[in-house]
Parts: C-alpha cells; sequence; structure tokens
C-alpha cells in the first residue's frame, strides 16, 4: 500500500551522514569492471602446449561458440545483468523518494534476490574444479575472478546495509504511527 507523500523520503536525506553507502556502491561497481575484463582463468591444453586466458566476458562467448547456450546464459545473467542491475536498484533505493514500508519491502527483496550474487563464482569453481580430473587440460584461476568476487562481496554488504537501514526506518514510522495513534 503507497504511503502518503508526507511519509515518503529518500534514505540518503534521511541519513544525510552516511557516505558509505554511495562509496561501497561506486566501489563494488568499479570492482566489477575491473574483475569482468581481466583474466578470471587459464586454460592450458595437452600439457601446456595451448594456452589460453578468459576473462568472463571471453568465457560467456567461448561457452556460446561451443554451443553451451544456457551455461552462457546464467553466467552472462548471473555475471553481468544481474550484478550491475542489483548495484542500480540499490542506488535506486537510497536516492529515491520510497514510503517506509515499501522501502523496506524492496530492501529485503534486493538481499534476497543478492543471495544468487555468488552463483557465476561458484560456476567457475565448478569448472576448475571438473578439468582439474582431466590430464589434458589444466584450469588456474587468474586475478580477475578474485577481483570480481572482492565486488560481489561489496555489493552483499552494501546491499545488508541498506536492508538493515530501510528496516529500522520502517520499525521507527511504525513507531511514531503507533504513538500517533495511541495519542489521538
Amino acid at each position: 500500500m503507497p504511503q502518503p507523500d508526507s511519509q515518503r523520503a529518500s534514505l540518503r536525506s534521511l541519513h544525510p551522514k552516511r557516505w558509505d553507502i554511495p562509496v561501497l556502491v561506486i566501489l563494488a561497481m568499479t570492482l566489477l569492471i575491473v574483475g569482468q575484463s581481466t583474466p578470471t582463468m587459464l586454460v592450458e591444453e595437452l600439457w601446456g602446449i595451448k594456452k589460453q586466458t578468459y576473462t568472463i566476458w571471453t568465457g560467456v562467448v567461448m561457452l556460446a561458440q561451443n554451443g553451451v547456450f544456457f551455461l552462457a546464459a546464467i553466467v552472462f545473467l548471473f555475471s553481468v545483468i544481474f550484478p550491475y542491475a542489483k548495484l542500480i536498484a540499490i542506488l535506486v533505493l537510497w536516492f529515491k523518494k520510497f514510503g517506509p514500508e515499501d522501502r523496506s519491502t524492496m530492501a529485503r527483496w534486493l538481499g534476497v534476490l543478492g543471495k544468487w550474487s555468488m552463483l557465476d563464482v561458484f560456476v567457475v569453481a565448478v569448472f576448475v574444479v571438473l578439468t582439474e580430473a582431466s590430464s589434458l587440460i589444466s584450469v588456474k584461476p587468474r586475478y580477475g575472478i578474485y577481483i570480481f568476487a572482492g565486488a560481489i562481496v561489496v555489493s552483499i554488504v552494501v546491499s545488508l546495509l541498506i536492508e538493515r537501514i530501510a528496516e529500522r526506518e520502517k520499525e521507527n514510522y511504525l513507531i511514531e504511527k503507533g504513538k500517533a495513534q495511541a495519542g489521538a
């Protein structure tokens, strides 16, 4: 149920001294861009004769070129689209005016969806483990996967902070609403 305009406010206006939220979002975005564009894994075939380094982008393209469309779509969705959408949603939640209950609901959904953020890191880890079983292929993680994982961790932290702030604002609103009804 939408709240009247008098109850709508942005989290930024309610917490003007909280500079950490936008800074953490910018940090996560920067790490995300760097992590997606730097080498995430090194694949060595035939005892090191053929070496290929993959970024997240080239990994998605390689999967699609090899006909593994479902896995390419999952990695693209959870490694490219979802992290940016989540960070943009956090910024919207921070800067846009919402009523306390709507804001709390959005923050809670953001937290639930955020749990899926590490799926792509898990996919890369499974890929590394599965290929290590073969004597013809060796896969080694590269620094890009750690930067990317760092971006995901920072985005989870900022998501939890937003969720906690939004929930606290909802509780304050309900307390004030209860006091106003008791006084009436």
